[in-house]
């Protein structure tokens, strides 16, 4: 398959099938390997668990350079840049040029037949910056559930980090008659890397497969992230050592279960007595497909329930929940149009992520467009984390070169979005995002930018989202959305308030984002349903 038609497989469903298929046939090679290697009987759902998301990741990135036109030198003596922790790790190197070299090398070069050099491993672990109040509170926080260790390794619940707000989870553990655990963090390692360890199940599993699939497997276990290999017993034994409890009923969370690796061995270790159910983390479940960049789709196989925002069913594992809103939004002063950008993805979500992140929104085609006494009311806010090649400044410096010299008012996402809305006439978002949800749910005037929609969208939501096309609060392409801006700049709230529009977005708003004011007892409610067998 040659670069060129690759590009057309970019968005093709059988592409992504192929990944699955590797995903599956990798999760089936290493499930014996790595028990016999960690002293464990995990299944192969619980290696999928710890493992799932990593291998979906890498292998994508994998068909992109192997089926690339482009060629590099043989380097002797080639150092392998491993990530340690699977997600923060892994997507903060992989767009990094350093990275991209040696896997280019690994790859093109072994797909030729010529022999990789390996002389070391450098570890990767990204910078986690916490102030130091936070830290003391950590640390007073452990301190205390040590001290009560056999209360709290005894606990039957663990309710953490829902998207719906701290003092939610707090209430809900004690609802459930728990006390809470808070925090969830662990203590840093050191470890070297063992290329002979790698080796040996590089050689197992490549027994008896075809060229192809031999590279494969040699790249991914020579990539694989520290946290599964090397660190696998040191994280272990910190977790049997720890205050954490160790036969849970349930776990109630949103983000962990997907990319903290102590978080997931910790669950994995007692799956099949725990149940584990996700809170909705973002406009994932029942409307984005795996080409989208919020793809939230691995996951469900291994889990046991997702409270999903709305009351639309897709999946015998959704339980059709509501909204409880991390943030409320008023307006006070309805002056300006805010435009949210989409960050910068890291290199994994694509086959092309800067050519995705160039296109996704043209920002010059919408600046080019839109009056100029609009564009001085304009606030362009961009997402608070990028990744190379676009970080933030160069998104700023791409932004100022299409503004034709005028000033603009561009918010590094520093300041949170509720005081954004307060001045807010008009919000674009400038792709799919659970703040379009947010403020759909709260009948702020909003429009969703969504290019991709053909590829993002799952077939169950399309024709719902295609009434919102009809409506205006949708559109896929940046001259028609300054077009229609221009037009109704000075009647945006007669626009908005139409009768047969807002009856609609009702409509629109009951299948995927219900705002609800004070939910907790329904949360608890459901949880208790969920859970009693």
């Amino acid at each position: 398959m040659t670069t060129s038609k690759l590009k057309k497989y970019k968005f093709n469903e059988k592409l992504i099938l192929k990944v699955k298929i590797l995903l599956k046939k990798s999760l089936n090679k290493l499930t014996p390997e790595l028990n016999y290697l960690h002293k464990y009987n995990f299944d192969q759902k619980q290696w999928e668990l710890l493992l799932g998301q990593w291998i979906f990741s890498f292998t994508k990135i994998f068909f992109r350079i192997y089926f690339s036109e482009k060629t590099v030198k043989i380097k002797k003596n080639d150092k392998l840049i491993i990530p340690k922790n699977s997600y923060e790790d892994f997507i903060n190197l992989i767009s990094k040029n350093r990275w991209e070299d040696s896997i280019k090398n690994q790859i093109l070069n072994h797909k030729k037949n010529k022999k990789l050099y390996i002389s070391k491993a450098e570890i990767f672990e990204n910078e986690n910056k916490i102030n130091y109040f936070k830290i003391l509170l950590i640390k007073l926080h452990n301190q205390i559930c040590s001290l009560f260790k056999c209360y709290f390794s005894k606990k039957k619940i663990f309710i953490h980090n829902t998207y719906l707000g701290r003092i939610n989870e707090i209430l809900l553990q004690l609802k459930f008659k728990e006390l809470p655990i808070i925090f969830f963090k662990y203590p840093n390692y050191i470890c070297n890397y063992n290329i002979l360890v790698r080796e040996q199940i590089i050689k197992k599993i490549s027994k008896n497969e075809n060229k192809f699939h031999k590279l494969y497997f040699k790249t991914l276990i020579y990539n694989m992230p520290l946290n599964f290999v090397e660190g696998f017993k040191i994280i272990d034994d910190f977790l049997k050592k720890s205050f954490l409890p160790n036969k849970l009923k349930f776990v109630f969370n949103s983000n962990e279960i997907i990319v903290d690796d102590y978080f997931k061995l910790w669950i994995a270790k007692q799956k099949k007595n725990c149940k584990i159910i996700l809170s909705q983390h973002g406009l994932n479940y029942q409307i984005t497909t795996e080409h989208s960049p919020q793809s939230g789709t691995t996951e469900t196989s291994y889990v046991d329930k997702i409270f999903v925002w709305g009351n639309k069913k897709k999946n015998k594992k959704y339980e059709n929940m509501f909204m409880i809103p991390k943030r409320k939004f008023i307006v006070k002063n309805k002056k300006n149009l805010i435009l949210v950008m989409n960050q910068s993805a890291p290199n994994y979500h694509y086959f092309d992520n800067t050519s995705y992140f160039l296109k996704s929104f043209e920002i010059n085609k919408f600046l080019n467009s839109i009056d100029e006494n609009i564009k001085k009311l304009l606030i362009i806010r961009l997402h608070k984390n990028n990744f190379p090649p676009y970080k933030t400044n160069k998104i700023i410096n791409l932004i100022n070169q299409n503004s034709k010299n005028k000033k603009l008012n561009i918010d590094k996402g520093k300041k949170k979005m509720t005081d954004l809305v307060t001045n807010s006439k008009l919000l674009v978002f400038s792709y799919p995002s659970s703040g379009f949800l947010e403020a759909l749910s709260q009948n702020i005037p909003t429009i969703l930018v969504w290019k991709n929609f053909k590829y993002e969208c799952t077939n169950s939501a399309k024709n719902d989202f295609l009434k919102l096309v009809k409506l205006k609060l949708m559109f896929f392409e940046e001259k028609e959305l300054s077009k229609f801006i221009n037009q109704n700049w000075n009647i945006i709230d007669d626009w908005w308030n139409k009768i047969k529009k807002q009856k609609n977005i009702s409509i629109f708003k009951y299948k995927y984002c219900v705002f609800e004011n004070d939910q907790f007892l329904r949360v608890y409610n459901k949880l208790k349903l969920v859970t009693k067998n």
